[in-house]
């Protein structure tokens, strides 16, 4: 009688043990899911027009201290860290990852455009070689940093990322059981056998 009462709390302390942990991977989730929506949010202002290449063209361009600013990732950034651990749609990770070398690629772009500007002939009666070149940049950064739907640049994967996400955050019943079991079935859910789950 003993023994089985001693089992019988070891068991108990093992699914306690095990539901804390769980919790916490959880909560941990949760954290990360929000602040990627949040970042994406951010980033929308930015990058989700779209600039199509030789043919988008804003006339304030034309500035030379026209400026776009570089837009960070540090939520996308701890995401992909702690990605196989806490996402259940291993596509998010994909598309977190392609759009985060996305997002190097157009702040690339801008420091070029950003050191361009500091050459002190650009401000004291600029050459039109000069002025074109500032234009240049400007452009490319708008149409190879951030693009349309047509290339697979920054406005692309915003919109891919924000639609895996989507799926990640619209599943309810897959996270439960993975939250449970530790059981990701994200992945049968494309398949037919997901039908008889």
């Amino acid at each position: 009688m003993e023994s089985y009462f001693s089992n019988e709390i070891a068991v108990t302390a093992i699914i306690i043990t095990w539901f804390i942990y769980r919790f916490g991977i959880w909560s941990k989730r949760i954290s990360v899911l929000n602040s990627i929506q949040k970042e994406l949010e951010l980033h929308k202002d930015w990058v989700n027009p779209e600039y199509t290449t030789n043919v988008s063209y804003d006339p304030s361009w034309k500035d030379l201290g026209y400026v776009v600013f570089k837009i960070s990732t540090v939520a996308i950034d701890n995401a992909i860290t702690q990605g196989n651990d806490v996402l259940l749609n291993k596509d998010l990770l994909e598309s977190l990852i392609g759009y985060r070398q996305r997002v190097v690629q157009f702040n690339q772009l801008i420091d070029e455009a950003i050191n361009f500007q500091s050459n002190p002939e650009l401000w004291d009666k600029p050459t039109k070689k000069l002025q074109n070149r500032m234009l240049e940049l400007t452009c490319q950064v708008h149409w190879y940093g951030i693009g349309d739907s047509k290339q697979p640049l920054t406005h692309t994967y915003l919109k891919l990322t924000k639609q895996n996400l989507q799926k990640e955050l619209d599943s309810k019943f897959i996270p439960l059981i993975w939250l449970i079991t530790n059981i990701n079935f994200f992945g049968i859910k494309k398949t037919r056998i997901w039908r008889y789950i």
